[in-house]
């Protein structure tokens, strides 16, 4: 299955490893710096143009950062899981 993360870009749901609201995750250090270290390992990249709000990182340890709000997304990606879960 497929999750559309924002500004047309997809990834495969089960390389999320999680999905997170910058406002909340940057309250930590640790946060702070786990990003801090993937953007010098050139791993994040700017989904879209608009300024973003959620942090989706991926098993592959590459950082997406989203326009679209972390409930969005997991609301997505979450309904996929359900509609997995009703065909079984």
């Amino acid at each position: 299955m497929f999750v559309e993360i924002g500004a047309d870009k997809i990834v495969k749901s089960e390389d999320i490893l999680g999905i997170f609201d910058l406002d909340n995750a940057f309250r930590t250090t640790a946060a702070k710096d786990f990003l801090k270290n993937a953007q010098k390992e050139g791993k994040v990249k700017t989904v879209g143009s608009e300024l973003p709000k959620t942090m989706v990182v991926m098993k592959n340890g590459e950082i997406f950062l989203s326009q679209y709000a972390q409930k969005i997304i997991t609301a997505r990606a979450e309904s996929l899981f359900r509609g997995v879960k009703n065909m079984i």
